[in-house]
């Protein structure tokens, strides 16, 4: 999805931010924004988690090659350890069934 083709305010709508937000950060007005926020953008453009800190340094954003990988690694943190631990185990159990 580019902002482009959706213009801004669609954009920001399916990125679930508002448009002041996103010209804020397209014109880099701000110095810091909320991660969940960078997260929904950087989701939305099909980037990886970080590629709008990359832009900030000079640097190319990283397409997102997985965007569940992606979404789970950037909710891990918030998951309470129960949840955590039922995905290990998914994960472990999806791995011995495999092979």
């Amino acid at each position: 999805m580019t902002i482009q083709r959706l213009g801004m305010p669609g954009f920001a709508r399916a990125a679930g931010v508002g448009t002041s937000t996103l010209d804020n950060l397209i014109h880099a007005r701000k110095t810091s924004y909320d991660p969940m926020t960078l997260a929904a953008v950087e989701r939305a453009l099909g980037w990886q988690a970080g590629s709008i800190a990359r832009i900030q340094r000079g640097l190319e954003p990283i397409d997102d090659q997985d965007p569940d990988l992606t979404t789970l690694l950037e909710v891990w943190p918030h998951l309470p350890a129960s949840m955590k631990r039922t995905l290990r185990m998914l994960a472990v159990e999806s791995i011995e069934t495999s092979v």
